[in-house]
């Protein structure tokens, strides 16, 4: 009996035309471990979908939408607009050219960016990077940092809980605040709550209405343009000024310059360490100066004025009352055009006139 075999050259071209034939009978059964490229109308064994061209889906239920130029990457994974990137599981790039990467991460505005898990930025051209970040608003809000929010338009949180709330407001630091419109807060615990208001240093607060200013670790300024710069510094009254450690101007307009200087009084001056202008338009210059009585003046070392309009000048000076009594012949200081001073007995005064 006469057999023919066939040479093994042409048995392994024949092998190769059958699993192409088998190829082509199923394009669009592939399994999920492997990716839809370029193909249109195209679906995974178990549902990665890639209906357009020129996109790319790429795991469990990833889906690549849009019309062109879409990336799905992971389970779940979204990418639903043109040039839309979306990596990781369940990430969901919904707005044009938008890019969400990181698990549950969200980028569903235009051009909006999500890096990080929970990163949700949903202005356009938003920013959001970092675990539970929110760069929200209508538009350009960026929040950089674990739990950062950026809830306005131009909105900037930075830093871990960083929450920049208000309009064009920046929040730089660990739990720092910036409530209001144009408000900036830098440090950790910052807050800035008033319109245009600074805030600068570890809790430092600037609040009132608007324009207050607050520099230095826990310092305050509490009113409409007051302005605190030093440690603990405290400017409680309107438009006061409070500059060095621990210093304190609480009454309107007040300044007060230097440690622990005190200026209580209206428009009341204090310059110098523990200097007190406690009166209303006084002045107060010196270390523990102090003026107490309206329109007083104090200047020197440990000199005091307590009552109203009175000078005392020099070292440790002070001037018990305004109007003390006086025994024996009362006189009156005199003086000549060339400046040289006299006494004159009220008598002779009285008589004179």
């Amino acid at each position: 009996m006469k057999m023919d075999f066939l040479p093994r050259s042409t048995l392994k071209i024949t092998t190769l035309a059958l699993a192409v034939a088998a190829a082509s009978l199923s394009t669009t059964a592939v399994m999920a471990s492997e990716c839809q490229l370029n193909d249109a109308n195209a679906t995974t064994i178990l549902g990665a979908t890639s209906n357009v061209k020129m996109a790319l889906a790429c795991g469990n239920a990833a889906m690549a939408g849009g019309t062109n130029d879409t990336v799905a990457v992971g389970s779940q994974a979204k990418a639903g607009m043109n040039s839309a990137t979306a990596v990781g599981g369940q990430a969901n790039a919904a707005g044009l050219g938008s890019t969400s990467i990181g698990w549950q991460s969200k980028a569903t505005a235009e051009r909006a960016q999500a890096f990080g898990h929970l990163a949700d930025a949903s202005g356009v051209r938003a920013t959001a990077v970092g675990e539970a970040a929110m760069a929200g608003g209508s538009n350009d809000t960026v929040a950089v940092g674990n739990q950062a929010k950026a809830s306005m338009n131009s909105a900037t949180a930075v830093g871990g809980q960083a929450n920049a709330a208000g309009l064009g407001s920046t929040s730089i630091g660990w739990q720092s605040k910036a409530t209001a419109e144009r408000a900036q807060a830098f440090g950790h615990l910052a807050d800035a709550s008033g319109v245009r208001a600074t805030a600068v240093g570890e809790a430092a607060m600037a609040g009132g209405s608007n324009d207050t200013v607050a520099i230095g670790n826990q310092a305050k300024a509490g009113m409409n343009s007051a302005t605190a710069v030093g440690g603990q510094a405290n400017s409680a009254g309107l438009g006061s000024t409070s500059i060095g450690w621990q210093s304190k101007a609480t009454g309107e307009r007040a300044q007060a310059f230097g440690h622990l200087a005190d200026a209580s009084g209206m428009r009341a001056t204090a310059v110098g360490e523990a200097a007190m202008a406690k009166g209303e338009s006084s002045v107060a210059i010196g270390n523990m100066a102090m003026a107490g009585g309206l329109n007083s003046i104090a200047i020197g070392n440990s000199t005091k004025a307590a009552n109203r309009n009175q000078v005392v000048l020099g070292n440790a000076g002070q001037v018990n009352a305004s109007t003390a009594s006086q025994m024996g012949t009362v006189k009156i200081v005199t003086i000549d055009e060339n400046g040289t001073l006299g006494t004159m007995m009220v008598d002779y005064y009285k008589s004179a006139q």
